[in-house]
């Protein structure tokens, strides 16, 4: 899945990627990475695009509550799909309060069987840091609960009957 798609590579912080003396190049689920990092990183700072930034930054100084947790949520769905870049994959924004302080946005794309973490970000609300998490790879699902089987009981046989 986007495979078709090239781009100059970036570290989760914004700088450019070089391979060799020349700057690298990315595509596929590494592409979508970096660039759902770049939109959940940045402001309305873009001349072009001031609606791609999720503007985490603005909620600097508020309470650690659901109401701004929510608020973040919708910030970053809105970035994230404004021009539906991760069609025709399914997006998913969490926001985990981790301390009265802080708080992890983690965006997943659901896609051919798979959830990749694409996205994963860590939020100070005292100090202002926004701060990249970096994942360590795409994940399978797990099982949640395998099918229930009869258990050999006399007792529970007897209330068949």
């Amino acid at each position: 899945m986007y495979d078709a798609i090239f781009d100059i590579r970036l570290s989760l912080d914004g700088d450019l990627v070089l391979d060799g003396g020349d700057v690298a190049v990315t595509s596929g689920l590494d592409w979508y990475r970096r660039e759902a990092n770049k939109r959940l990183r940045s402001g309305a700072d873009w001349a072009h695009h001031p609606s791609l930034g999720a503007n985490l930054a603005s909620y600097v100084g508020l309470s650690n509550t659901s109401q701004t947790g929510q608020m973040i949520k919708d910030a970053c769905l809105r970035s994230l799909s404004v021009d539906a870049i991760h069609f025709p994959a399914h997006l998913d924004v969490q926001v985990v309060p981790t301390s009265f302080h802080d708080l992890h946005t983690i965006v997943t794309l659901s896609a051919q069987g798979k959830r990749n973490v694409v996205g994963h970000v860590l939020l100070d609300f005292v100090g202002g840091r926004i701060d990249p998490v970096e994942d360590l790879g795409p994940r399978d699902d797990p099982v949640v609960a395998s099918p229930y089987t009869i258990p050999d009981n006399q007792y529970l046989k007897r209330l068949r009957k």
